[in-house]
C-alpha cells in the first residue's frame, strides 16, 4: 500500500491507475465521487477529441506577434489548469504518517570543510533543516522520527551545494538537476 501511495505522489500512475487509487483508499461516497470527477475530466482533456476534420484553408491577416504569442499564451493556460491539478492531488492525498509507526533515524555526512550543514526531504515537506556539527571531527548529524516506507533527500552544503548521501546506493535525479538519496525505512 505505501509503494502505491508513493506512487500516487510522485504521479507515477497512469488516470485509470489514479481513479483505482483514490476508490481503494476513500470510502466516503460524496468525497470519491468529486475526486474521481476531477480525475475522469483530466483523462478527457488529455485524450484525442478529434480524430478526423475536413481541410479548410482560411487566410487572415496577423501581426508576428499575435503568431507568437497567441499559440504561448494557449499553451501556459494548458501548462497553468494541469499545474493547478497537480497541486490540488498533493494537497488532498498527501499522506500524514501516524505517529505510532515512527521512530528515530539518524542522519551523519562527513563533511570537515563545511561551515553549514542541512538537510531537507520529503520528511521536512522539503523544508531545509540545520544539522548539528559533531565538535572537530568533521561530521555532522541529526536525528528524527520517520515514519515506514520510502523517503526521499538531500544533503545542503553551506547553503548552496545540494549533495546526496554518500552512504545509501539508491539515488534518483531531480527536477532541478541535482540528485536525491533514497532511504527505505522499515520500523
Amino acid at each position: 500500500m505505501e509503494e502505491l501511495i508513493s506512487m500516487y505522489i510522485d504521479d507515477e500512475l497512469s488516470i485509470d491507475e489514479k481513479i483505482q487509487f483514490v476508490k481503494k483508499i476513500h470510502k466516503e461516497q460524496g468525497f470519491m465521487e468529486d475526486i474521481i470527477g476531477l480525475l475522469e475530466q483530466e483523462s478527457h482533456l488529455r485524450a484525442d477529441f478529434v480524430k478526423w476534420s475536413p481541410s479548410v484553408q482560411v487566410r487572415e491577416k496577423r501581426s508576428i506577434l499575435s503568431r507568437v504569442f497567441r499559440p504561448a499564451g494557449i499553451f501556459a493556460s494548458g501548462v497553468m489548469a494541469t499545474a493547478a491539478m497537480v497541486i490540488l492531488f498533493m494537497l488532498l492525498y498527501t499522506p500524514v504518517p501516524r505517529i505510532s509507526e515512527a521512530s528515530a533515524h539518524r542522519f551523519v555526512i562527513y563533511k570537515p570543510d563545511a561551515d553549514n550543514m542541512e538537510i531537507t526531504g520529503t520528511f521536512t515537506g522539503w523544508e531545509v533543516l540545520p544539522m548539528n556539527r559533531l565538535g572537530s571531527s568533521g561530521y555532522w548529524d541529526i536525528t528524527m522520527n520517520l515514519s515506514a516506507g520510502e523517503h526521499r533527500f538531500t544533503y545542503v552544503l553551506d547553503k548552496r551545494e545540494r549533495i546526496s548521501d554518500p552512504t545509501i546506493q539508491t539515488k534518483e535525479h531531480d527536477d532541478f538537476g541535482g540528485e536525491n538519496s533514497i532511504l527505505f525505512k522499515k520500523i
